[in-house]
C-alpha cells in the first residue's frame, strides 16, 4: 500500500469525546467542482477503543467547494459501531471515494452514547489497498 502524507486525514488521532470530532487534516483536491479520484479511503483502528459505558463510533466523509464547509455534503462511511468491535488494527472502512465529491474533504468521527476512555484512528486516501490475506 502506498501512502502519501498529503492524503492523510488522521494519524493516531485520539477520538474520545461524545459528539463530532473533525479529522486532523482536510484534503484539498486543488480542483473546483465535482471531482472523481480513483483512490480509496481506508479507516483503521490504531489503538483499541475502551469506554466506561456503551460507547459507539461512526465516521462520515464531509465534502464541500468551500474550505469552511459552509454548505457541506455528508456521506456516511461507517455506521455506529459498538466499542467492543473497535479493536486494534481493525479496518472499519476500505472503499473508493464516491463520485461527486467536491474540492475539500474531511472525515468527521461521531462518538455516541458514552465517551471513550481510549482509542485512536488512522485514516487516509490511498491509490491501492492490500488484497493479501494472512
Amino acid at each position: 500500500m502506498i501512502r502519501d502524507v498529503q492524503n492523510i486525514y488522521s494519524d493516531a488521532h485520539a477520538v474520545t469525546a461524545v459528539g463530532n470530532t473533525d479529522s486532523t487534516n482536510t484534503i484539498d483536491q486543488l480542483a473546483a467542482g465535482d471531482t472523481y479520484v480513483q483512490q480509496f479511503v481506508r479507516i483503521r483502528v490504531n489503538t483499541a477503543f475502551t469506554s466506561g459505558g456503551a460507547g459507539t463510533l461512526a465516521v462520515n466523509l464531509v465534502t464541500d467547494d468551500d474550505s469552511g464547509f459552509g454548505a457541506a455534503t455528508t456521506i456516511p462511511l461507517v455506521g455506529a459501531t459498538a466499542v467492543a468491535s473497535l479493536t486494534a488494527n481493525k479496518v472499519l472502512f476500505q472503499g473508493r471515494l464516491p463520485i461527486g465529491i467536491k474540492r475539500y474533504r474531511k472525515l468527521v468521527y461521531v462518538v455516541g452514547t458514552a465517551a471513550m476512555t481510549a482509542g485512536k484512528i488512522d485514516a487516509e486516501e490511498v491509490i491501492d489497498i492490500p488484497t493479501n490475506r494472512m
